[in-house]
C-alpha cells in the first residue's frame, strides 16, 4: 500500500503508522519538533484532551520528517505548498482499494482498552496509574517500530 501512495501522503503515513498519532494530530502538526532529539510536540490545545503531548519519534518517523524540512513554515504534512486539511482523498480511497482494504478507519493504535488488556490490568484507572512511563521508555518503545519498516525504501523522488 505505501509504494502505491503519492508522496506527500507516503511520509504522511509512515509518520502516522510510527507514532500513533491521532489523524487530526498528524494531518495539522506544526514544525514543534527536535530532530536532533527525535521528539515533537502536539500542543495542548491541539489535542483532544487538551494536554501537551510529547511524542518520542523513532528513525522511521524522524527520516520521513527530514524529508520534508523546508517544505512548510509551519506546518509538517503539505502538498504543492499548502498545509493538508484531510487525509480522506480520493487518492487515498483508491490506494486503499487497490491494497484490498475494505474497512478502513484512521485511529490511534494504543487504546487505553487496549493497553488495559495487555497490561493485564482490571480497570483503566490502573492504566492510568501505571503507564506513564519515563521519556526514556517511551523513545525506546516508539524505536520498535523501526524494525516494522527495516528496509523499506523512505527515499521519495521529488
Amino acid at each position: 500500500m505505501l509504494n502505491e501512495l503519492p508522496p506527500h501522503q507516503r511520509s504522511t503515513v509512515l509518520f502516522a503508522l510510527t507514532t500513533g498519532l491521532r489523524l487530526s494530530n498528524v494531518v495539522k502538526l506544526e514544525w514543534a519538533v527536535n530532530l536532533d532529539l527525535k521528539d515533537a510536540w502536539v500542543k495542548g490545545n491541539q489535542s483532544k484532551n487538551r494536554k501537551l503531548i510529547v511524542l518520542p519519534l523513532n528513525k522511521v518517523a524522524v527520516d520521513a520528517l527530514q524529508q520534508l524540512l523546508g517544505n512548510h513554515p509551519e506546518r509538517v504534512f503539505t502538498y504543492l505548498g499548502r498545509a493538508f486539511t484531510a487525509a480522506n482523498t480520493k487518492t487515498w480511497k483508491r490506494v486503499l482499494i487497490l491494497a484490498g482494504v475494505e474497512s478502513f478507519r484512521w485511529h490511534n493504535w494504543a487504546t487505553w482498552h487496549e493497553l488495559q488488556r495487555l497490561g493485564g490490568w482490571k480497570t483503566v484507572a490502573m492504566v492510568e496509574r501505571y503507564a506513564h512511563v519515563a521519556p526514556d521508555n517511551l523513545a525506546h518503545a516508539a524505536s520498535r517500530m523501526n524494525a516494522v519498516f527495516n528496509g523499506y525504501d523512505l527515499v521519495t523522488a521529488a
